[in-house]
């Protein structure tokens, strides 16, 4: 993706971003937990608001994640659909992100084709 890059990390989480035409890929690693979770969901929230159709997640090097990143997850997928943009997670996720996505059943959700 090319366009502007930007970033945010606290201790245990890293949070990127790039704009490309029409679509913003937003990168997490490390860590998404109450403490950290506002980092995800600030970075998601700038992603449907920069006027972009399409925001891409990318949550393959996030080794831990509950239900507050769960949280801004879909937090974010319904901003996105009230202005017509789509969010979609990669499928490359952790064995415990993968379970917690499973057991809450927000796979076909927030992983769906678009």
């Amino acid at each position: 993706m090319d366009g502007d890059r930007q970033g945010r990390h606290s201790g245990r989480l890293r949070v990127s971003s790039a704009v490309g035409p029409g679509s913003v890929l937003v990168v997490a690693s490390g860590e998404v937990d109450f403490e950290t979770s506002t980092w995800l969901g600030d970075a998601l929230e700038d992603a449907v608001t920069s006027g972009s159709h399409r925001i891409e997640v990318d949550l393959s090097k996030v080794a831990f994640c509950d239900c507050s990143g769960l949280s801004a997850l879909l937090q974010a997928h319904e901003h996105a659909r009230q202005r017509n943009a789509v969010l979609v997670v990669h499928d490359s996720l952790s064995p415990l992100v993968r379970r917690l996505f499973e057991v809450m059943e927000v796979s076909p959700l927030l992983m769906r084709a678009a």
